[in-house]
Order: C-alpha cells, then sequence, then structure tokens
C-alpha cells in the first residue's frame, strides 16, 4: 500500500516538472520562406531541404529569401605510432545569405565533433553519418530562431 502511494506522489511530481521545448517557440513561427536555394554538401542539403519545407508557400508578412551553402569535412586530428588515424574532426559548416525588404544578412554556423576511429567501416560509417545529421540539425535550429525572431 506504501508503495502504492509513492508511485502516485512521485507521478505527480514528475507531470508538474515543467519540461519545455528549447525549440518549442520555432513550431509557432510567422515567417515564410519564399524562395529558398541550396549548395553544397548533398546529404546535408537535403536535410535542410526537409527541415525549412515546412516554410515554404505559407503567408505571413515575414518573407524571407534565403541561399544556404553547405560544407562538410572529416579531419585526422590523432594518429598513434604506427601511423594509424586515432580520432578524427568532423566539422559541419552552413552559410546563409538571408534577404528581407532588400536588406541583406549573413549569417554562418559551423559545429564541430571529435570522433574516435572505429575497427568497424560500417558502424563508423553509420555514426558519421548520424553525427552530421545531428550538427546540421543544430544549426538549422538556430536559423529558425533567427528568423523566428526577426523584427
Amino acid at each position: 500500500m506504501r508503495n502504492f502511494f509513492l508511485a502516485i506522489l512521485f507521478t505527480i511530481l514528475l507531470n508538474s516538472c515543467g519540461y519545455n521545448s528549447v525549440y518549442k517557440e520555432n513550431q509557432n513561427s510567422d515567417f515564410t520562406i519564399s524562395s529558398l536555394e541550396l549548395n553544397g554538401n548533398d546529404e546535408m542539403n537535403n536535410l535542410v531541404k526537409k527541415k525549412l519545407e515546412r516554410y515554404i508557400g505559407k503567408e505571413s508578412e515575414k518573407k524571407f529569401q534565403i541561399k544556404i551553402d553547405t560544407d562538410y569535412f572529416k579531419k585526422p586530428i590523432s594518429k598513434d605510432k604506427t601511423g594509424k588515424i586515432q580520432n578524427y574532426k568532423l566539422v559541419t559548416n552552413l552559410y546563409s545569405e538571408i534577404k528581407i525588404e532588400n536588406k541583406v544578412k549573413n549569417i554562418s554556423f559551423s559545429e564541430t565533433f571529435n570522433m574516435q576511429n572505429y575497427t568497424d567501416k560500417f558502424e563508423e560509417n553509420k555514426f558519421e553519418n548520424k553525427t552530421k545529421n545531428n550538427l546540421t540539425n543544430i544549426m538549422l535550429d538556430k536559423i529558425i530562431t533567427y528568423l523566428t525572431n526577426y523584427k
């Protein structure tokens, strides 16, 4: 009986903790993208297009024209005594040119992640792609936040 009351008490406490998503305000954004031009890394561009598609063609007073260039690099940062690469640095860059009402704003974002070399190359590629997607999503959330808060 005591465990039952503790379970109810913990449920009530956890439900009222007030958790909100960091980017919750981005879901109710009041802007539209009138044109989107993408150049650079194809995988990153597919993610950018997929994430920004819901803002294309909406009716809003704030209309942006956006050009985005993406880059991705995988650089070795450490080797062992035999010359075998031990660690890599994954670098994603996103350069954007945003036009609104004949004003141009250039914004660039860069995200890095240090990754160990895997013995299983399939698992390494899978982890690398997942990390690249996560880094791209972080940069896109920053752009969406900028566009949402633009005045």
